[in-house]
């Protein structure tokens, strides 16, 4: 479950809010994707709800096939209607989906493990770094600013960037256009000091 959270973060620029609001059994499931639906989220003002596509890309980390896995593996379908983020029980004996989803908290510390199990300082780390994780790595290997935005609802060019870190470290073997490092080199230094989860793999490899 928290591997699931946090890629499902990070392929969909979700944040904690968007993220706990998915249904399971309102996910579609098709050959090349699939598509969640979020009833709300908090750039969706007139609250018409809208549906995110994550593409299937192959490998242990492939956040369809994965949630696919965590599906059959909770055994939803004798479970009702609700939250696909569950809380879990492990026992000695057996691991099992509980009724319940999380509270913001334990979604954090998920996040933190996440980051400790990587290496980076966990407390630099929280539930929008797979947010941030995911925009940066998309901006970086040049995907086309339209469906950068509109994959993150977006409002404004401003805020989109705003989600953008451009390190040395991070950007190599990438090149990075003239407009991502002049958009970069406008943020604020408070807003590049965050922990950004990125990337927690290249889709589809494993973490080295």
């Amino acid at each position: 479950m928290k591997l699931l959270s946090v890629l499902l973060c990070y392929a969909g620029f979700l944040r904690f809010s968007d993220v706990i609001l998915v249904q399971w059994h309102e996910i579609r499931f098709l050959p090349t994707h699939m598509e969640l639906f979020l009833e709300k989220s908090k750039t969706d003002h007139y609250r018409v709800g809208r549906w995110v596509l994550i593409a299937r890309v192959g490998g242990p980390f492939c956040p369809v096939t994965f949630t696919e896995y965590v599906l059959f593996l909770g055994q939803y379908d004798r479970l009702d209607p609700s939250g696909l983020i569950r809380c879990v029980t492990i026992s000695r004996a057996r691991q099992y989906i509980r009724s319940e989803q999380p509270c913001y908290s334990i979604v954090l510390s998920w996040f933190k493990d996440a980051a400790r199990v990587l290496g980076p300082n966990p407390d630099e780390y929280g539930t929008h770094s797979g947010r941030r994780g995911g925009a940066t790595r998309a901006a970086n290997v040049d995907v086309p600013d339209r469906l950068f935005k509109e994959h993150g609802f977006w409002k404004s060019d401003r805020a989109m960037d705003s989600y953008v870190f451009c390190a040395a470290a991070a950007l190599r073997p990438f090149e990075v256009t003239t407009k991502r490092l002049a958009a970069a080199a406008s943020i604020r230094p408070r807003r590049v000091a965050r922990g950004y989860l990125f990337p927690i793999t290249t889709y589809g490899e494993a973490p080295a």
